[in-house]
């Protein structure tokens, strides 16, 4: 059984309005890293193609490090292999064992893309807080905050960018 949900960080407690001293003090919160993995050799076009379009922005963020590139070489890999598989079944559609071979090799991607935050839902889960430092003393109403937010004035914060379904 898992240990439920990941613990928010100490900046989103304090803007949220829920940080406690006396329970939240010890804590420290993960790190961004400063140096990410480069792109392993021998990726193939699409896997290539991934890495630089998806992989590659998480790095310049400093949201992975160097000890993640197993992991993210799997992703990649992953990806490519669900491609081909889809290019394969869209010639013979009726193929039952390559459309299990499909499902399987999207649900192993999901359970790695998940790891790090790449799919919408994962993406609520882990949020990232703007980065390291001291987090601000300053307390906030999350009333108030919310009517900031939704008001008129407030501005509209673009949504993330997806990356472009040109992995051909």
């Amino acid at each position: 059984m898992g240990r439920g949900r990941p613990p928010l960080p100490t900046e989103e407690l304090i803007r949220r309005g829920t940080y406690r001293a006396d329970r939240h003090a010890k804590r420290e919160d993960a790190p961004l890293f400063s140096a990410g993995p480069e792109k392993p050799k021998g990726l193939n076009r699409i896997a290539a193609k991934y890495w630089r379009d998806v992989i590659q922005p998480l790095v310049e963020k400093n949201l992975v490090a160097v000890v993640d590139r197993p992991a993210l070489e799997a992703l990649a890999n992953w990806y490519a292999i669900y491609h081909a598989q889809m290019e394969q079944l869209a010639e013979n559609p009726a193929n039952i064992g390559l459309f299990n071979a499909v499902n399987k090799s999207w649900a192993t991607y999901s359970r790695l893309a998940a790891k790090f935050g790449l799919t919408p839902g994962d993406r609520n889960a882990i949020k990232n807080s703007g980065g390291g430092g001291e987090p601000s003393k300053k307390k906030t109403n999350a009333v108030e905050d919310f009517k900031v937010s939704n008001s008129a004035e407030s501005s509209v914060t673009p949504a993330p960018s997806v990356p472009p379904d040109d992995y051909q």
